[in-house]
């Protein structure tokens, strides 16, 4: 058992936490960069191997320790600084109830050139993120950690642009507007007169938007089914409390009964160790329901 220093701010933000054992060496890697590197000459045959705080209930994640096998209870956290388990826990505190908000002032041309711009940006990056992956999976010996800090570069790119486009639209709906993170997890719609421009999703902790597909579902009576829109763009704050929801062809919002289903894929890509929960890869699945008017 040893103890860390880390200088990372848990608070704010989002970092990948990998988690390596061999024979009795565990090493864990922050963000792609080793964190520290620990012998643990009471390794157990079996059983689990972790990184955990031994904090109070109100950590600043400063101390950390690195064992084979936790001898007491610890602070339990995500790979996201939720006080909540998991996803589906986190996003279970919707309430169905969905804001109004007022961007009447908001310039239809200007958003709409915004929305193009951040859908090619996105999808290129997206793009360029997928090409890596496929030339780290493809890697020889030689050429793995050029092309793992390619593909890690490219990841950065998606978020980056998702960061920028959110930042723009969010100073067309709300110019210099301050709004502080709700209690729980809220939907609000933002109009202007009777359009319905774009749905902003705001959470009280941070989510991980790049590893989180989002799809969104309008009810069709005459079907009597929910039917998937296929024109959704979704853009995300900095530190990931935060996210725009637009449509890139039909522009508007209907009125209807609405489902969202948010997937958190456990796996990040071959960028970066595969992480588990509880020795699952499976994803995680939360949905939302809500009516707009």
């Amino acid at each position: 058992m040893r103890g860390a220093t880390c200088d990372f701010d848990f608070h704010f933000y989002t970092h990948d936490v990998a988690l390596t054992c061999e024979g009795n060496t565990l090493t864990v890697e922050i963000d792609g960069r080793e964190f520290v590197q620990v012998g643990d000459n009471n390794g157990l045959s079996n059983g689990k191997a972790g990184i955990y705080y031994l904090g109070d209930e109100d950590p600043n994640f400063s101390d950390l320790v690195i064992r084979s096998a936790p001898r007491q209870p610890v602070h339990q956290w995500s790979f996201t600084t939720s006080q909540y388990p998991g996803l589906v826990e986190h996003l279970d505190t919707f309430t169905g109830t969905v804001y109004t908000e007022s961007a009447d002032h908001t310039d239809a041309q200007e958003l709409s050139v915004a929305v193009d711009a951040a859908k090619a940006d996105m999808d290129t990056a997206r793009q360029q993120l997928e090409t890596s992956r496929a030339e780290l999976t493809n890697a020889g010996p030689d050429e793995l950690a050029g092309k793992r800090d390619g593909a890690q570069s490219a990841s950065q790119k998606v978020h980056d642009a998702a960061a920028e486009y959110f930042d723009l639209m969010f100073q067309l709906f709300f110019p210099n507007a301050y709004r502080a993170l709700p209690l729980v997890v809220e939907i609000s719609k933002i109009l202007s007169g009777q359009d319905r421009l774009a749905l902003l999703l705001e959470s009280p902790e941070p989510l991980n938007w790049s590893r989180i597909t989002v799809t969104v579902s309008r009810f069709r009576p005459r079907r009597g089914e929910f039917i998937k829109l296929d024109d959704i763009l979704v853009v995300w704050s900095e530190d990931g409390a935060r996210a725009i929801l637009t449509r890139t062809s039909s522009r508007l919002f209907l009125r209807g009964e609405y489902k969202i289903l948010v997937q958190q894929d456990l796996d990040i890509g071959l960028e970066a160790p595969l992480l588990r929960r509880g020795g699952s890869v499976l994803p995680e699945l939360a949905e939302l329901r809500f009516s707009l008017g």
